[in-house]
């Protein structure tokens, strides 16, 4: 047993003090804190964006209805009116930002331009057309002789309310649950995702490396392969796992340091029941996730000979890795899908495809559990694989795969 937590500690202190463990944990880092105060980046950069405008037009009251509602169009604006000739001296001397120029056509249809020197965003010409539309619409109304309350309904907007309806389900989400379920859901299997990609090829590439070198031969001398193999694959899971308490801790320092709960409030996010029972689902899939992949990474790392090869021998690892992604990228907006309900029970699938289910109500306990157990039994399955072929493909340097399948099979 000291031989197995002897070979615990060295990879382990190994892979989380390695350079890439620390960037990756870092970018994680900075990421939540930046989301944490994503509010007070918002106003940082809104602050730092003041505008001054110059109004050219010869309808006084346009340029009074256009400056009483200035915030529509952009916050921290000032207006003036002024000349055009005057506006573009002020333009040229960087005095204002820029210049609208409106005039009132015959028909009493206002048409407008925007004269700048750097740049504009899309939002402030919408705004500003929405702004001189409604302005048009009261000048217009005011020559048709209507009233106010008639103006008023005629401004009226439709209603339409969307309501998602359940089929024999015994509970629903709320809105503001569901945004937050699935927020949880994607962040999980992305964070899964990364974590997976880097360490099973990680895992494949250090057990070739190791075969490949006379390291091993003197290894298996003093210890068994077995709990060499088990050592290493115990120890690339709890740096997985640290990783994902590194994000965790992170998570709930940033939501008590940086008023998370405020954050939370302007989302509309609000901890329940059923966002804390989805939380822990979403870990126990990314353990299982992880477990599955880097386990099938060890088997691959067994049977490769050649390092040369090692981009080729990891491929159909990473083609399983993508096929869950990709499906849950064209499938975001619709997990209920029939594609995502049936690789929720396929092993090497259902770590990913099962999260997404998770933000609907209509996924049952049930379905649950036997995914789990489906992906339990693919683990064991693995387990003995790599155990066999670990132990006989070791010192084993024969190219054929097929010959080296057989060989772990004790075929």
């Amino acid at each position: 047993m000291n031989k197995f937590w002897t070979i615990f500690k060295f990879t382990y202190l190994k892979t989380v003090l390695s350079n890439s463990f620390i960037v990756v944990s870092l970018i994680f880092i900075v990421g939540i804190v930046g989301f944490a105060n994503f509010d007070k980046i918002k106003d940082w950069f809104q602050d730092e964006e003041n505008l001054s405008v110059a109004i050219v037009t010869s309808d006084d009251s346009i340029y009074d209805a256009i400056n009483e509602n200035k915030l529509y169009i952009t916050p921290n604006t000032t207006m003036k009116k002024t000349t055009k000739d005057r506006a573009f001296e002020l333009l040229e001397s960087n005095d204002i930002s820029r210049i609208y120029s409106i005039n009132r056509k015959d028909d009493h249809n206002l048409e407008a331009e925007i004269i700048y020197k750097d740049s504009i965003q899309q939002t402030e010409k919408d705004n500003l057309q929405h702004l001189l539309t409604q302005i048009q619409f009261d000048i217009k109304s005011a020559m048709y002789g209507l009233t106010d309350e008639q103006m008023n309904d005629l401004k009226q907007s439709s209603s339409v309310v969307a309501e998602k309806t359940t089929h024999n389900v015994d509970k629903n989400y709320s809105s503001d649950e569901s945004e937050l379920i699935s927020t949880i859901a994607l962040v999980s299997i992305f964070i899964m995702f990364i974590i997976i990609l880097s360490y099973s090829n990680q895992a494949a590439l250090e057990i070739a490396t190791e075969k490949n070198s006379k390291v091993m031969e003197m290894v298996i001398t003093s210890v068994s392969p077995i709990i060499h193999l088990w050592g290493k694959i115990t120890a690339l899971i709890m740096a997985g796992l640290t990783q994902v308490l590194i994000i965790a801790i992170t998570l709930i320092i940033s939501y008590f340091s940086f008023d998370g709960n405020k954050l939370f409030n302007d989302l509309h996010f609000e901890i329940t029941e059923n966002i804390i029972w989805i939380f822990i689902l979403s870990l126990l899939f990314v353990l299982i996730g992880l477990a599955t992949y880097i386990i099938f990474a060890m088997i691959i790392g067994s049977m490769t000979t050649n390092l040369e090869n090692m981009s080729q021998a990891v491929m159909p690892l990473n083609i399983l890795l993508f096929i869950p992604m990709y499906l849950i990228v064209l499938n975001t907006d619709a997990p209920e899908s029939s594609i995502i309900e049936v690789t929720s029970f396929i092993p090497f699938f259902s770590p990913f495809t099962m999260i997404l289910r998770l933000t609907t109500p209509e996924v049952s306990g049930l379905e649950i559990f036997i995914s789990l157990v489906f992906s339990l039994i693919l683990i064991i399955l693995l387990s003995w694989i790599a155990s066999r072929s670990y132990k006989s493909l070791l010192l084993s340097f024969d190219i054929n795969i097929i010959k080296s399948v057989r060989k772990t099979l004790g075929k």
